[in-house]
């Protein structure tokens, strides 16, 4: 008796597990657009900066390391 329930249980996940497989296939590909292979694809994106107002000034060591190659020789 036992044995059968587990049987039945085993059976039961399984159909289970197998309709909600074929339930999400049907639902995500009847979302999914149609994109043709050859279309061009255009993307309009702005990206637009705002300048930092609240930073703190940084130090320009470019010339500094400059100077310190030229001392060197």
């Amino acid at each position: 008796m036992e044995r059968l329930k587990l049987m039945l249980t085993g059976g039961f996940l399984a159909i289970l597990t197998l309709y909600l497989a074929i339930f999400m296939a049907v639902t995500t590909m009847g979302e999914m657009e149609s994109v043709q292979a050859d279309a061009p694809v255009t993307v309009e994106q702005t990206v637009q900066y705002t300048p930092l107002s609240d930073a703190q000034p940084q130090r320009d060591i470019s010339q500094q390391h400059y100077a310190s190659l030229v001392d060197a020789r």
